[in-house]
């Protein structure tokens, strides 16, 4: 083998090393769920097993909570411990205690029709008050986000979304 092959191997083997590196940087997917309640989108990233979702508002970008697939099941670290946050077998109400940095919360897995699931977390102050409600599928597609200012969602009017409509049960 010549020289100049082998030089060519070699920086093909770089580019393919350099392009497996970028990549495993960079997140796999992501798709912006567009206008919700005060808040200008929620931007969906998913890398490897792990999803972060990010509150996009006028003029900051947060993560609103990021979880990972383990098994069959769909946990978190919301509080510091492992939490169950999204199934399609275990229906649960479940409260969970506080600690010095989250306070007391409660996450409510149901199902809302044979084809669609949802999680609301809520924050248990006096009362437990709504944070968050994920909407997704069997296969864990998120189809929809409900934050905090759950009375005020809006919907196209030629396209009518089940999900969204109505009011919402606490």
């Amino acid at each position: 083998m010549s020289l100049r092959k082998i030089k060519r191997n070699i920086n093909y083997c770089v580019l393919i090393i350099g392009l497996g590196v970028w990549g495993s940087c960079n997140p796999k997917s992501q798709h912006v769920l567009l206008p919700v309640d005060n808040v200008k989108s929620y931007k969906i990233c998913e890398n490897n097993d792990t999803t972060t979702i990010f509150e996009e508002r006028e003029e900051e970008s947060r993560e609103v909570i990021k979880f990972y697939k383990e098994g069959s099941e769909i946990f978190t670290s919301y509080s510091g411990h492992k939490e169950l946050l999204m199934s399609t077998t275990e229906m649960l109400d479940t409260v969970y205690p506080g600690n010095t940095y989250y306070g007391e919360h409660r996450i409510l897995i149901k199902k809302e029709n044979s084809n669609l699931f949802s999680t609301s977390i809520y924050h248990i102050i006096i009362h437990p008050v709504l944070v968050l409600t994920i909407y997704y599928d069997h296969s864990y597609n998120i189809k929809a986000i409900r934050n905090w200012f759950a009375f005020t969602t809006y919907e196209s009017e030629h396209i009518s979304i089940p999900l969204i409509s109505g009011p919402v049960k606490y």
